[in-house]
C-alpha cells in the first residue's frame, strides 16, 4: 500500500492511508518515512488528506515517535486549520512527556482560535506535566476568544504551583477580563500560590468592583 502514497489521484492516496489502519503495528511503523512527507502541502495538496494522516500517526501513540518533528512543523506552517488542529492532537498522543508541552505551546500562537483551543486543552490534559508550557499559557489568558482564555486557566490551575509565577505579572494585565481569570487561577490552585498574595492583595484596591471581590475571595482560598 506505501507505495499508493505518492499516486496521482488524492481519493487513491486516502485510500492508500486507511489500508495502512489495517497493518500489523510493525509494518505501519516501517512506513512511517513514508508517510511523514504527506504531511506537508507539497506532497499532499488535500487537507482532509493531510488531516487524516496526523490522526491516524495519533493513534499509533509513542510507536509513532519518528512523526513528532514532521508534525511539529506542520503544526506551524500547514495554511489549514484543520490540520494545524489534527498535528496538535497527534502530538498530544505522541510525544514524550518531556516533548509535548513545547510542542503544544506552538498552538498557542496560531491565527485560528479553534486551533488555540485544541492547544489549551491538550495542554490542561497534561496536567503538571504541562508546567514548562505556563509561561506561554498565562500570556494566552489575555486572548480575544473566551474560549481560549478560559482553557489557559483551566491548564494553570491543573499545573499547580509552577503556575504561579507566571501568572503574577496577569494581576496587572490592562484588560479587566485577564485580571479576574489570573484571581481565580490563582484562588483555585489554593494555598501553593502563597507567593502570589502581594500581587493579590494590590488588586483590592482595582477600581473594578468585581476585581475587588475576585481579590479577596483569592485571599482567602489561599491564606496566610
Amino acid at each position: 500500500f506505501t507505495g499508493l502514497l505518492t499516486d496521482a489521484d488524492p481519493t487513491i492516496r486516502r485510500l492508500a492511508v486507511e489500508a495502512i489502519k489495517g497493518m500489523r503495528r510493525d509494518d505501519q511503523i516501517a512506513a512511517i518515512p513514508q508517510l511523514t512527507p504527506l504531511l506537508s502541502p507539497a506532497q499532499e495538496d488535500k487537507p482532509t488528506n493531510r488531516a487524516a494522516l496526523a490522526r491516524m500517526l495519533g493513534l499509533w501513540k509513542q510507536d509513532a515517535a519518528a512523526a513528532v518533528e514532521a508534525l511539529a512543523a506542520a503544526v506551524k506552517t500547514d495554511p489549514d486549520p484543520d490540520v494545524r488542529s489534527a498535528c496538535l492532537a497527534a502530538i498530544s498522543n505522541i510525544a514524550a512527556p518531556e516533548q509535548a508541552p513545547l510542542l503544544l505551546a506552538a498552538g498557542l500562537a496560531d491565527a485560528d482560535a479553534n486551533v488555540r483551543t485544541v492547544a489549551t486543552t491538550r495542554l490542561r490534559q497534561l496536567r503538571a506535566a504541562a508546567a514548562p508550557a505556563a509561561k506561554e499559557l498565562a500570556a494566552a489568558l489575555a486572548d480575544s476568544d473566551p474560549r481560549v482564555a478560559e482553557g489557559a486557566a483551566q491548564a494553570l490551575v491543573a499545573i499547580g504551583e509552577p503556575a504561579v509565577e507566571p501568572l503574577v505579572p496577569q494581576l496587572a494585565a490592562k484588560d479587566a477580563a485577564t485580571r479576574k481569570l489570573a484571581l481565580a487561577a490563582l484562588a483555585k490552585i489554593g494555598s501553593p500560590a502563597k507567593a502570589a498574595l502581594p500581587a493579590i492583595e494590590a488588586c483590592l484596591a482595582d477600581s473594578d468592583p468585581q476585581i475587588k471581590a475576585l481579590a479577596a475571595a483569592a485571599v482567602a482560598a489561599i491564606g496566610k
